[in-house]
This record gives structure tokens, sequence and C-alpha cells, in this order.
């Protein structure tokens, strides 16, 4: 009776260290907050919004919002445009993504038709 009650501490103790190992190695989320201020040349810039998918989703990025217009809580300032929020596994993936020759080809399609401001993020540790 003694050797199972210790046995299953000793179970229960395993399974809490595991996941206080797993939190601790845990690796964030990293989101690519993009404020769209401006659009300069529309047509052209629906070329680059239909092929980015294509760039990101192997690096497993994926859309969060996309073309969102921000609600005021407070008295700030109102945001011009619109904003685009997408999701990574990790900031590695998220900088593979950008740092990459498909991300490359189509990057001077967004760089000449907006005006943007750009940030990568790092979420909380899980």
């Amino acid at each position: 009776m003694k050797l199972m009650g210790a046995g299953c501490v000793g179970a229960v103790l395993g399974a809490a260290g595991m996941s206080a190992l797993n939190a601790q190695t845990a690796t964030p989320q990293a989101y690519l907050i993009a404020n769209i201020q401006e659009v300069k040349n529309p047509d052209t810039y629906r070329q680059y919004q239909t092929q980015v998918s294509a760039t990101h989703v192997p690096f497993g990025g994926h859309f969060l919002a996309r073309g969102a217009k921000a609600v005021m809580l407070d008295n700030s300032a109102e945001p011009k445009g619109t904003l685009v929020i997408l999701a990574f596994p990790s900031m590695k993936n998220l900088r593979d993504w950008w740092n990459s020759t498909a991300y490359a080809a189509i990057k001077p399609i967004r760089e000449a038709n907006t005006v943007m401001q750009l940030y990568a993020i790092e979420g909380v540790t899980p």
C-alpha cells in the first residue's frame, strides 16, 4: 500500500516537473503588426496582397487581422489607415519568412506602394 502511494506521488511530482520544464522551454509566438497609413496605387498593391499568404504560410504565419480599422477606447489620436496582424510560431519563424527569397520577391511591391509602420514583437511565454 505504501509502495503504491509513493508511486502515485512520484507520478504527480514527475508530471508537475515536466509541466514546469515545458513552460520554461516553450517558445513564445511572434507577431508582425503593420499600420498601413497610405496605399499609393491600390491596383498594384493588390498584386502584393494576393501573393503574400503563399510566402508566410510555409513559415507557420497566418493572419489574425487584415485591413482592420482600429477602434479607439480612450482619447488617443485616431490612427490613420488600417492594421494587419500576422502570427508566427516564433520570432525565428517570422525572421526566416521576412528574409526568405519568396518574400523578397514581392517586398518591393509593398515598399513602392505603401506608407506604413511595421513592428515585430514577441508574445508572452506560454
